[in-house]
């Protein structure tokens, strides 16, 4: 009985939150900061109700969490219930009250306990170092010191204005972000997410090594929707690695080649896992722009990822799939493809310059029709309300996370600590960009760990980008090396989260796992030092003769990367042969048209010597 009425209040909630946001994003306006004060009080009362409906179901657990959750809704409607004389008081004039202050403390304390519910202790234990920083950190001596913040006005940031709890993360995910997790729902429903598996498999399983060739595309085209490298290995991984484990790659090979390509997933248009709402947030930059700009550097991280796959399958001595154990292309277009033509109607949308919550909302409204094509895919009422329901389960583990950056987003602004650690960078290293781009991808790398993507962005950027642009580098280059080593962390020892999660699927160790994502991944360590020495890359006022070659040399230099750490290209290499491969890569790859015809010349000779055996055989032939 209490299952029952926990899933009934949930599915409820679930849908409310859903509908309402359909409603006040798409032409019924809504005061923004009523808008995320709504969005947030949705997403604590249902983080609270969830875990409630976790583990063990004693009379005590649910009472415990069913409290907090009504404390949240009474936390929260209390900003609706006194918006006019919030926000036309004067700040820093018309003091708090006592009740404004207890509230405050409240819907603070309750967006820490939902993020460390959500996602664990690490982004909690950022966000009170960086609370107690700004309360206490005018003791400090040096350059560290601010002036006095007090406890007070720093709450006033924090809930009654549009900087802390309710600033720009919590902004994209009520205006933008929510919308697109409802496509997604509807993507799941209608069985779309089925359509992207079996194409990649129908696609790629009949060529050496396929099944690994088809988790990189299946992940890919997910990925960019669900904005989460952990969801993303949960959802394909289940189908993806088992198949490339028969097909004969080892487990720890399988799990790393599945959280690489889930991970890379948000590095693709036209979604990104909503990282181009963030950033077209931050930067004031079109919506539209950035996702243009995304292309070529998501085609270099999965054509690294694809030549990886295949040669490790050339250096196992792995074969295809027989065909009678895969789906047909024309099967899987004719079963399951038109609902996918949604997102042709999403992407014409954004492309005209449509905002993106308009753009979703009417491809929700195209994928709800298309769904009626098909028995298979039909969208019935019910179908309607899990998809409803199915994106706030998955909103519950974005918007509490993207509170509590909020939190940190604030105390950045308030104390000034990021032109601060600018300062302190810039005479560290002297002016050396390169010095100091190694210590800012530390830095993203640190603060990423254990953080969801969009998170993780959102901090570095702050911290960071500033910096960058101090040095000259066009803006959205800046953004864009805080975004792609903001991701690093998913795959990389010691926390790897994405590659945690598909050793779990695989059955391999852990760590052996992300020691091998980082190697097929190591794209993602490159790729960002390109924004900065090849911007022609994100097509930042470059004429298309230039994009061009600058897309040429970073695809060779990526083969010949991938190659000299597969050890393999039609034959296995020594390890002379392989540092060669990487020397020429790394030339190739460094700006500089001599560096660059230094090591196309290396690679072109290594070729040469290593295809040279191979065409004797046939001559003797």
């Amino acid at each position: 009985m209490r299952t029952k009425v926990l899933d009934v209040a949930m599915a409820v909630i679930g849908i409310g939150w859903s509908v309402f946001q359909l409603v006040y994003n798409s032409y019924v306006y809504l005061d923004p900061y009523l808008l995320r004060s709504f969005h947030v009080m949705f997403a604590l009362v249902l983080t609270y109700l969830y875990t409630a409906r976790k583990g063990k179901l004693s009379n005590r657990r649910i009472t415990i969490y069913s409290v907090l959750a009504v404390i949240s809704f009474l936390a929260l409607l209390y900003i609706p219930l006194n918006q006019e004389r919030l926000v036309t008081r004067i700040f820093g004039y018309d003091p708090l009250t006592t009740l404004d202050i207890i509230v405050g403390s409240v819907i603070v304390l309750l967006v820490l306990q939902t993020t460390w519910l959500t996602i664990g202790k690490p982004l909690v234990i950022l966000t009170v170092a960086f609370i107690l920083y700004t309360l206490f950190g005018h003791y400090l001596p040096g350059f560290a010191s601010h002036s006095l913040v007090s406890f007070a006005s720093f709450l006033d940031y924090l809930n009654y204005t549009l900087i802390g709890v309710f600033g720009l993360p919590i902004g994209v995910t009520s205006s933008y972000v929510y919308l697109f997790l409802i496509f997604a729902g509807f993507l799941v429903v209608t069985r779309a997410g089925d359509f992207f598996t079996d194409f990649a498999i129908a696609l790629t399983g009949r060529t050496r090594g396929g099944p690994a060739k088809a988790a990189v595309v299946a992940s890919s085209l997910v990925g960019t929707i669900t904005g989460s490298a952990v969801a993303n290995v949960v959802t394909t991984g289940t189908i993806t690695i088992p198949l490339m484990k028969k097909t004969g790659y080892q487990p720890h090979f399988a799990g790393a080649v599945e959280a690489v390509a889930s991970t890379g997933g948000q590095l693709v248009p036209p979604v990104m896992g909503a990282a181009a709402f963030v950033m077209a947030e931050l930067t004031g930059i079109g919506y539209w722009r950035i996702v243009v700009a995304a292309i070529l550097p998501s085609v270099l991280y999965y054509f690294a990822l694809f030549v990886g796959v295949h040669l490790e399958a050339i250096r196992t001595g792995l074969g295809a799939v027989s065909g009678e154990k895969l789906p047909s292309v024309m099967g899987v277009l004719r079963d399951k493809g038109h609902v996918v033509l949604s997102l042709v109607i999403l992407v014409i949308l954004l492309a005209r310059g449509y905002s993106p919550a308009l753009s979703a909302f009417w491809g929700i409204i195209g994928l709800a029709a298309l769904s009626f094509i098909r028995k298979s895919t039909r969208l019935g009422f019910k179908g309607f309300l899990e998809a409803l329901n199915t994106a706030a389960k998955t909103a519950v583990t974005v918007v509490p996370v993207c509170a509590c950056v909020g939190i940190i987003i604030a105390s950045i602004t308030v104390t000034g600590i990021g032109l601060k650690l600018a300062s302190a960078l810039t005479a560290l290293t002297g002016g050396n960009v390169l010095a100091l781009l190694v210590i800012l991808m530390i830095t993203a790398y640190i603060l990423g760990m254990g953080m969801p993507t969009t998170a993780a962005y959102i901090i570095v950027a702050a911290l960071v980008v500033p910096l960058l642009v101090m040095q000259g580098l066009p803006l959205i280059s800046a953004h864009m090396f805080a975004f792609y080593f903001g991701l690093l962390s998913m795959i990389t020892p010691p926390v790897a989260l994405a590659a945690f999660a598909a050793a779990s699927i695989a059955g391999s160790g852990p760590m052996k796992t992300a020691w091998t994502a980082t190697r097929l991944g190591i794209v993602l360590l490159i790729v960002p030092y390109l924004f900065v020495y090849r911007p022609q890359l994100l097509l930042v006022g470059a004429a298309p003769l230039e994009v061009i070659l600058a897309f040429a040399v970073a695809l060779i230099g990526c083969f010949a990367l991938a190659v000299a750490l597969e050890g393999c290209l039609r034959r296995r290499m020594n390890i002379l042969e392989r540092l060669g491969w990487l020397a020429g890569a790394i030339l190739v790859i460094y700006p500089g048209w001599q560096t660059t015809a230094g090591g196309l010349a290396i690679l072109a000779l290594l070729a040469i010597i290593h295809l040279l055996p191979r065409f004797r055989a046939v001559s003797r032939a």
